[in-house]
């Protein structure tokens, strides 16, 4: 996200009036709710890595007080919220903090080539790298961001036995409240802080890029109406694992800022900007896009959709990289510490830390329609009971909504193949015959039970895809298997 450097130097002043005065509430939103913004880092955070009510503490997601920390709230940028601070960072930062400056267009006499657009993405990529595992080195006088990346600097929140350390204030029982300067302080907060520019930075690249919006189908292509690449999975360019990634897409752009610089390019305030949007922080629906780019067709929900998705994939990457660098066991503690709002001795218990913990357990999701973007899929009133036909309703957030994909492909690469878990039971399909309605039923690992994610957004099961009976996403509308197809009742968000 990127807030105007001349509005920045004019509200330094009034935000830091304005944050002193604002009370903490898990409720509120306060990462950039002012000069346009609408909160999105941070509600976007929020959806992806918040436990909802009844979810298991098992580091798939943050509980409360944590979370607070790490996507903001009133009064309080939160980590993923740094790059945007006001008052820290007067100039905005440099381009890489937002991905910015990768704009090409195949166009002759283009002023940027393909190679130098793509040398700046990857500039980009390297500065989330750094951050998520080793740091970058402090070669600037007054910096303001971590010298250490989130995993070596994870090893502080161990004592010298290998515990938890309950008597630090910042991991024991009481939850810290982080300031986020690049300066050391509490073990969890000097955690979140580096992880928090990863967020930043790759959840801005779907709002900054073509790579999942469409372009205007009424205009002609050109530097105000960039091509839109229309993808629906993530890329695995941001598989931050791997020390480097090839393009993605050769027309792949992100925009150029600020404008003053940008003469004959596709900027990122007129080209592709999808910031401003109002995102419902229980559902993840967007509404009122403001940008031009964001008032296209679906993209900002495609933007936010994408995002959401990226920032889960970053936090199992992490949890992954823990248990590579450190073993199950201290993982998992750093895991169980990281997530928990009272990480007291119950995250020393060794058992715990490398079997729940340390397998990095997937995330929870509602599976929305494109059809709307309203209704979700959904098990009526959270049933257990066996045969239960799933249906689709108003996207809700409920237990009756919580997803589960078993498959640690779809967890770190957005498509695989695996189970999909519903308050304790599977996805079923009782046949392979066009028609059959989707239900649920006990786990058995049989291929009935197998759903297949593909990239453009399609739940397979037995060669055949999930679709909304007669195209109607309204409330009870049935889920019944049919030809695949790419239609809009086949195409399922992940929020």
């Amino acid at each position: 996200m990127r807030v105007s450097r001349h509005a920045l130097m004019a509200a330094g002043a009034m935000w830091l009036c304005i944050a002193s005065l604002a009370p903490a509430t898990a409720s509120a939103f306060g990462t950039v709710n002012i000069l346009g913004q609408r909160g999105e880092h941070e509600r976007i955070t929020r959806l992806a890595l918040g436990c909802r009510a009844g979810q298991p503490h098992d580091g798939s997601c943050f509980e409360a007080a944590s979370l607070n920390n790490v996507a903001g709230t009133t009064g309080a940028w939160g980590a993923v919220g740094t790059p945007d601070n006001i008052p820290l960072h007067l100039s905005g930062g440099p381009f890489y903090w937002h991905c910015d400056d990768a704009d090409y267009l195949a166009t002759p006499g283009y002023p940027q080539s393909r190679a130098k657009a793509t040398e700046t993405l990857n500039a980009c990529r390297q500065w989330a790298r750094d951050m998520l595992f080793s740091g970058r080195p402090d070669r600037t006088l007054g910096r303001t961001w971590p010298v250490q990346g989130a995993v070596a600097t994870a090893s502080t929140l161990l004592d010298s036995r290998g515990n938890v350390d309950v008597t630090d204030p910042g991991t024991g029982i009481f939850s810290p409240n982080c300031s986020f300067d690049g300066s050391l302080g509490r073990a969890k907060c000097n955690v979140w802080e580096p992880f928090g520019y990863v967020l930043h930075v790759t959840e801005d690249f779907y709002s900054h890029s073509n790579w999942a919006d469409l372009s205007n189908p009424n205009q002609a292509l050109s530097i105000t109406n960039p091509p839109g690449l229309g993808h629906r999975d993530l890329p695995s360019y941001w598989d931050l694992r791997q020390a480097s990634a090839p393009l993605p897409d050769p027309r792949l752009a992100t925009g150029c800022y600020p404008s003053s610089k940008c003469a004959g390019r596709i900027t990122h305030d007129e080209g592709l900007n999808k910031d401003r949007e109002l995102i419902n922080v229980t559902t993840g629906f967007v509404s009122d896009p403001i940008t031009p780019r964001g008032q296209i067709a679906d993209n900002a929900q495609r933007a936010v959709n994408d995002a959401i998705g990226e920032a889960r994939r970053q936090w199992a990457i992490l949890r992954s990289e823990l248990v590579a660098r450190y073993g199950p066991e201290r993982a998992g503690k750093m895991v169980c510490a990281l997530t928990s709002d009272s990480a007291n001795r119950s995250c020393n218990d060794a058992t715990r830390a490398r079997t729940v913990f340390a397998a990095v357990p997937a995330a929870f999701v509602q599976l929305a329609s494109v059809l709307n973007g309203r209704q979700c899929l959904d098990d009526p009133n959270a049933s257990m009971t066996n045969g239960t036909k799933i249906q689709m309703w108003d996207c809700n957030g409920t237990a009756a909504q919580q997803f589960r994909f078993s498959s640690r492909e779809v967890q770190f690469t957005s498509t695989g193949t695996g189970e999909v878990h519903i308050v304790g039971k599977c996805l079923d399909t009782p046949s392979a015959a066009e028609g059959t309605r989707i239900q649920i039923n006990d786990c058995n690992g049989t291929t009935a039970q197998r759903v297949t994610v593909t990239s453009a957004g399609q739940l397979e099961m037995l060669g055949m895809c999930l679709n909304i009976a007669n195209g109607d996403a309204s409330n009870r509308a049935a889920v019944i298997l049919a030809r695949c197809g790419e239609t809009s009742s086949q195409i399922w968000q992940f929020r």
